[in-house]
């Protein structure tokens, strides 16, 4: 009997053991979708970040309908894929009940995500951004369908007034969402929409409150470096230094040009665009290098030769730093420069006063600040 009793507890113990182990272990986010018209055979369920780590996979029938179980500790950001043209993004919490509903045969426009607040909102945010896309859209067509008309040069001037106020009504849409809900992770699919450098104190908002509820999490702290370059490149703030060797080699800063006006012209040899430009360049630095301009070129070439070549061809005769790292370039990464060429004009104190301005733009906003400084 004894004997009996004590298997009898063990057994008891060893239960309630592995039942410990499985709610410890047990998913806690729980994604219930129906897809009316189902056309997909597989979803899988991708943690973003940089090794976009697929929680759970998911077979789908023909009735379109499925439950996905995902363990999730923190809030991120998650995205449901289907197939390699169709995805639904979501930003997930721990211990959600997701509820999803769609049409196969239009998934974008149908989609509706219940259970998850910080999606819904995402979701509210691009339904009124469409609306605006939709009505420049609209606007854009007008133009397209009077191109040949006589009197397009009127109806230019007002579809560019209608389409400025659209564009002021998107950001201050956009501004307010970020007023209103500084720490949201929805700011971030609104990034793309409203420049940093052009709403830099809202931003700063943003930054602050993001990044302190938010510290770990790869997006925020991508938001938060772009936010932190930006403020060293703002306009009206002093450009931050470049030291790199020309091509003999010899250290040359963007500091020792100070007193003139100066380009930074970001530019590679590789660079079609930039190699097309660099006319429009000489003609610049010709026309105005007696009155005190300068251009400071910054290679992001990775073989000397080459940087060295195509300043020859091009006749290139002023000032040419690199330090031959390709797009791993430090002032690259110091100026937060993702594309070339990139331009960067400043004043005679070193002050950034215009970005990537190229051809006539740059040559008139040049000459404006010469004649200005002339008439001192």
């Amino acid at each position: 009997m004894k004997t009996i009793c004590r298997i009898f507890v063990i057994f008891m113990l060893l239960s309630i053991s592995v039942t410990a182990i499985a709610q410890t272990v047990a998913p806690n986010v729980t994604i219930d979708v129906v897809i009316k018209n189902n056309r997909f055979n597989s979803a899988s369920l991708y943690q973003m970040g940089q090794q976009n780590t697929i929680l759970t996979q998911q077979q789908i029938d023909t009735t379109g309908k499925f439950t996905l179980l995902a363990t999730i500790v923190k809030t991120d950001f998650f995205k449901l894929q289907l197939d390699q043209n169709n995805s639904i993004m979501m930003v997930l919490q721990p211990g959600e009940k997701i509820k999803i509903t769609a049409d196969g045969t239009d998934l974008a426009s149908s989609i509706v995500i219940k259970g998850s607040p910080i999606t819904e909102v995402v979701r509210q945010n691009e339904r009124q951004l469409n609306r605006f896309k939709t009505q420049m859209d609209s606007l854009n067509n007008v133009y397209q369908m009077n191109i040949g008309s006589p009197k397009i040069d009127s109806l230019l001037k007002v579809l560019n007034v209608q389409y400025k106020a659209l564009e002021t009504k998107q950001a201050q849409f956009i501004l307010d969402f970020m007023a209103n809900n500084p720490s949201s992770l929805a700011i971030l699919f609104l990034t793309d929409r409203l420049p940093v450098d052009e709403n830099y104190d809202a931003y700063k908002k943003v930054d602050a409150a993001l990044f302190a509820k938010y510290p770990d999490n790869i997006f925020v702290s991508s938001l938060h470096d772009k936010i932190q370059s930006t403020g060293l490149l703002f306009i009206g703030a002093v450009a931050p230094e470049i030291n790199q060797p020309d091509t003999n080699g010899k250290m040359i800063a963007l500091s020792s040009l100070r007193g003139n006006i100066v380009v930074i012209d970001f530019w590679a040899s590789w660079c079609g665009p930039c190699r097309k430009e660099n006319p429009n360049m000489v003609k610049l630095y010709a026309a105005f290098h007696s009155k005190g301009f300068e251009i400071f070129s910054v290679s992001l070439d990775k073989a000397k030769p080459a940087w060295v070549s195509a300043i020859k061809a091009d006749k290139l005769t002023w000032t040419h730093v690199s330090d031959l790292k390709y797009w791993n370039s430090e002032a690259a990464k110091t100026y937060s420069v993702q594309s070339i060429p990139a331009t960067f004009l400043l004043d005679r104190e070193g002050k950034i006063v215009a970005k990537n301005l190229r051809g006539e733009d740059l040559y008139n906003k040049v000459q404006e600040l010469i004649n200005a400084n002339q008439k001192k």
